[in-house]
C-alpha cells in the first residue's frame, strides 16, 4: 500500500479538493505533507471554488409558530425538505440577527450594532471589538447600516459600519459617518473626513460586494434613488449615477458576479437588470409573476430567484426563470436567504485553523446574542 508520501502531489490536491470541510480538518493530521496542502492558502481558494463544494442556501428565517429566528442550512442543491434543516448550523436565536455572507464566512450583526464572524464550517467564531461612536450633545442614535467583503489585494477580510445621527429638537439627522473592522489587526478605524450627505442608505437583503465593492441603495435629499459603494481595498465612497427605473420595492443583488437591480412598480411585473459596467445597465429579463408573491429576495443558482410570498401562508418560493416554474418550501417564514460555499478560510488562529474547544458554534452564536 502506497503511503501519502508516495503518492503524487498533483492527485492527492485533487481528492482533497472533494472533501467537505470536515473531512479536511480530519485530513491534516494524516501526515505533515497532507497538512501543508491544506493549509495553503492557494488550496483555501481552489476548494472554495471547486465545483464539488456547490452552493447551498441559507437561510435566516422567523418561525411563526414557535416565535423564534432560527438559522438553517439545506443539505445540497435540491433543496429538498421543509423547513431545511442541518444540525450543524441551525440556531434558535432569541431575536433577528441580520447575516452578510462573504467566502464562507458570515458576518452577523445585532440590534444593537455589535458584530461577530462565524464560519459554520471550521465552526470558528469571533466576536468583533466593541465600537461606541461619540455623539454630540442632544444627538442620538440614527440609522444605521454595514457591509462585509474582501479586500483581494491586502488578503483581508473588513466589515464597514456606517451610521447617522438624530437631533430631537431640530427633527434632522447628521450626515452618515462610517468605521471599518480589519480582520487581519482586529480593530476598528474611524474613515476621516467621510460625511455622506443621505437622508436613507438601505441595508441590501443579500451580500452585494462584488469585485471587492460594496452596494447600497441610498436616496438623496431630492429624493432620487443612487447606488452608493464602498471600494474594500482603498476603502473610498463612491456615488454611482441615479437610477431612473428605480421603485421602492427594488432589491440590489449579485447576480453572475455582476449587480443585479431587480425592480418591481406592481408585484405582477419584474424587470431584471445587470450593471455590466458602472452606470450602464442590461436588462436581463422581464417576468410576469403570481398574485400572491409579496417580495424578491435574491437569487439561486442557475437562473432561478427566491421570492416572499404574502398572507397567512407565508413561505419563500423559488421562481425558474426559464421554465417559469415555483417550487414552494419552507412555510411559515420571513427570511434571508444566503447562496452558501462550504469555505476553509480562517477567522482566527496561526496555522489557519482553531482547535475544537468546548463550545459549540451553536453555544457561541447564542451566547452573542445575550
Amino acid at each position: 500500500m502506497a503511503t501519502c508520501n508516495e503518492i503524487p502531489k498533483d492527485v492527492i490536491i485533487e481528492i482533497l479538493l472533494m472533501l467537505p470541510v470536515k473531512s479536511l480538518i480530519r485530513a491534516r493530521v494524516v501526515c505533515k505533507n497532507w497538512y501543508s496542502i491544506i493549509i495553503n492558502p492557494s488550496f483555501v481558494t481552489k476548494h472554495l471554488n471547486h465545483h464539488a463544494n456547490s452552493g447551498r442556501l441559507f437561510v435566516n428565517r422567523y418561525d411563526k409558530i414557535s416565535h423564534k429566528y432560527t438559522f438553517s442550512l439545506f443539505p445540497d442543491q435540491t433543496l429538498a425538505g421543509s423547513p431545511p434543516v442541518c444540525q450543524d448550523v441551525v440556531v434558535d436565536m432569541p431575536y433577528h440577527l441580520v447575516a452578510n455572507l462573504f467566502n464562507g464566512i458570515l458576518c452577523l450583526c445585532d440590534p444593537s450594532y455589535r458584530f461577530a464572524l462565524w464560519n459554520p464550517a471550521t465552526r470558528e467564531f469571533r466576536s468583533l471589538p466593541e465600537l461606541s461612536p461619540n455623539f454630540l450633545p442632544d444627538m442620538v442614535s440614527g440609522q444605521e447600516t454595514y457591509g462585509f467583503g474582501f479586500d483581494p489585494i491586502t488578503n483581508d477580510y473588513k466589515v464597514v459600519w456606517i451610521w447617522n445621527t438624530w437631533d430631537p429638537c431640530k427633527e434632522i439627522n447628521s450626515p452618515y459617518e462610517a468605521a471599518v473592522y480589519t480582520l487581519s489587526t482586529d480593530s476598528w478605524r474611524y474613515l476621516d473626513h467621510v460625511a455622506l450627505p443621505y437622508p436613507i442608505i438601505d441595508t441590501p437583503l443579500s451580500n452585494t460586494c462584488i469585485n471587492r465593492v460594496y452596494h447600497w441603495f441610498a436616496m438623496d435629499n431630492d429624493r432620487h434613488a443612487l447606488i452608493l459603494s464602498f471600494d474594500m481595498g482603498n476603502e473610498l465612497f463612491h456615488e454611482i449615477s441615479h437610477i431612473t427605473r428605480y421603485s421602492k420595492h427594488a432589491v440590489l443583488a449579485a447576480y453572475n458576479n455582476s449587480l443585479a437591480l431587480i425592480n418591481y412598480d406592481s408585484f405582477s411585473t419584474v424587470d431584471i437588470w445587470a450593471m455590466m459596467e458602472e452606470g450602464c445597465w442590461t436588462k436581463q429579463s422581464t417576468l410576469q409573476l403570481p398574485d400572491f408573491i409579496e417580495g424578491l429576495l435574491g437569487f439561486w443558482t442557475n437562473g432561478q430567484i427566491f421570492m416572499e410570498s404574502e398572507g397567512g401562508d407565508s413561505h419563500v418560493a423559488l421562481y425558474d426563470l426559464e421554465t417559469r416554474e415555483i417550487k414552494k418550501f419552507a412555510s411559515e417564514i420571513w427570511a434571508e436567504c444566503l447562496v452558501y460555499r462550504e469555505s476553509l478560510v480562517s477567522i482566527r488562529g496561526r496555522d489557519g485553523f482553531l482547535e475544537h474547544d468546548q463550545l459549540s458554534d451553536v453555544d457561541k452564536v447564542l451566547n452573542f446574542c445575550e
